[in-house]
């Protein structure tokens, strides 16, 4: 199929997410996400939370200690 230079094409972001359950659990996940233009970090943010809960329930509400996303590209 064609690509429409009108459609605004996903961007990759590389992201970092720390969280913690205090005195109890702390971890850190790092990755790609494709996101669409004008998505919002706080959407992204909650997205991956989301995804690291599917397999860790118990992160669920764990503390965000450090949240990163930037473009891929330099």
């Amino acid at each position: 199929m064609p690509n429409d230079s009108n459609t605004p094409q996903p961007m990759t972001h590389f992201y970092i997410l720390s969280l913690e359950l205090p005195n109890r659990l702390q971890g850190s996940w790092v990755g790609e996400v494709s996101v669409q233009p004008g998505t919002r970090r706080m959407d992204v943010f909650v997205y991956l939370r989301d995804e690291v809960a599917k397999e860790r329930p118990e992160m669920a509400r764990a503390t965000p200690l450090f949240f990163s996303l930037e473009p891929v590209t330099v």
